[in-house]
């Protein structure tokens, strides 16, 4: 009868689609998490994985929810959380990256992120819109994290295949300042080098992983070659696809070379901006807050960065170029504001940071270039990044040169955010 009693009172478990997270998602890690978040009192009674997001909204991780009975004196209640896993890559070193951006980003919610709100809250700012954090485990082969389900607070994901409006804009862009503002006044209020050391803002994934150099090097440069293809055949750019051509092998090096530390321009960044990475919450069908997620691949680099590309990889070309200058100012007041409050002062102007924004103009080609036919494909053609064992590497380099074919051919959407990226680029002087 006891050991009857006994299982009775386990929690029980139902499984969601994802087999691997459903395995990995375990009653100890969501016990772990409801601790954290309801207090020792709150006792599990059971929970379901319950898989939310389609295909093609994330890539370096697999994103489900749990949703979750426990009791608190006896009375029943509900609550349920996000979790990220490790989809666990059958490419070892792919899978390794990718433990590597979640330690990074456990180390951002449970360390640098008190120090950034401490930093706002003394100046009487709001915190950071993020989700609350409440778990992570990186277990060998299990690494995963808990986070606030935001969708009970409204918030839901904007559709990337559309391109960010000016209010959807304005919102990103303040919290994005307001990111980059915390990160300055940390790192300019201590010493700086001990600060990057200490929450590894000196580490980035491009630098980490070299064994992956080669895939990623001719991955990019079947992009490159695809999109020169493609315009060629298109009147008045064929100068712009010699470009392309030439500029094809070095694709991967633009990328992890233009994150690189510019001073007096770096701070905090996001790493990956882009659409999928903000919620919205809405009063009346207009967007009135924004809550940043996947914070797995902040760096320190310079804050044009993380504008460049916001602006390549969730706008469509009109309003990027007509709301530039305004879209910059925003974001610098808001910067110099919060730079501002704290007694400090701001180490370069407007004008000069536009400047390092256009010195950029190459890196948020690439970004735009790599970023967009992921951003506009749709559901049931997006790209594959699983399946493939470290000696197939080769096979998934020609699997996405396939899909690249395939998109710039058939995606109706696809064509025309290149060409406004190239028009741009050939009016700046980085392309012919």
């Amino acid at each position: 009868m006891a050991e009857a009693s006994k299982k009775a009172e386990e929690p029980t478990k139902q499984l969601a689609s994802n087999k691997k997270a459903s395995d990995i998602i375990t009653a100890e890690a969501v016990t772990a998490a409801l601790t954290a978040d309801k207090g020792a009192q709150a006792k599990l009674k059971s929970f379901k994985v319950s898989d939310f997001t389609a295909k093609g909204d994330n890539y370096a991780t697999f994103v489900t929810s749990v949703m979750v009975e426990y009791c608190v004196e006896n009375e029943v209640q509900n609550v349920s959380y996000v979790v990220k896993c490790n989809p666990q890559n059958s490419m070892e070193s792919m899978s390794d990256s990718i433990a590597f951006v979640f330690r990074k980003e456990t180390m951002f919610y449970e360390q640098l992120l008190p120090e950034l709100n401490a930093i706002l809250k003394s100046l009487n700012l709001p915190e950071l819109s993020v989700p609350q954090f409440y778990y992570a485990s990186a277990e060998t082969n299990r690494d995963l994290m808990f986070l606030e389900d935001m969708r009970k607070k409204d918030f839901k994901m904007y559709d990337r295949r559309k391109g960010l409006d000016k209010d959807h804009a304005m919102l990103v862009l303040k919290e994005m300042a307001r990111l980059h503002a915390a990160g300055k006044i940390l790192l300019e209020r201590g010493n700086k080098e001990q600060i990057l050391k200490k929450f590894a803002l000196d580490e980035d994934v491009y630098d980490k992983f070299p064994q992956l150099d080669n895939m990623y090097t001719e991955w990019f440069k079947s992009i490159f070659m695809n999109i020169s293809s493609t315009i060629a055949e298109v009147e008045g750019y064929e100068k712009a696809a010699k470009s392309l051509e030439v500029l094809a092998p070095q694709g991967f090096s633009l990328l992890a070379q233009g994150v690189k530390p510019v001073e007096p321009f770096s701070s905090l960044c996001h790493g990956d901006f882009w659409t999928n990475n903000f919620l919205f919450r809405y009063e009346d069908s207009r967007p009135v807050q924004v809550c940043l997620v996947d914070l797995q691949m902040h760096r320190y680099s310079s804050v044009v960065t993380d504008m460049q590309c916001l602006l390549h990889t969730s706008f469509n070309g009109d309003l990027r170029r007509s709301e530039l200058d305004n879209f910059f100012s925003l974001y610098y007041l808001e910067l110099e504001n919060c730079v501002k409050l704290s007694g400090l002062k701001m180490n370069f102007s407007k004008d000069e940071l536009y400047e390092e924004y256009k010195a950029k103009g190459m890196f948020g080609l690439t970004v735009g270039l790599v970023a967009t036919p992921i951003v506009m494909s749709d559901t049931s053609d997006a790209m594959n990044f699983d399946g493939f064992t470290e000696e197939e590497k080769d096979k998934f380099v020609a699997e996405q040169d396939k899909f690249m074919k395939n998109a710039m051919k058939t995606n109706p959407l696809l064509r025309p955010r290149v060409l406004d990226m190239i028009d741009e680029k050939i009016k700046d002087g980085i392309l012919n």
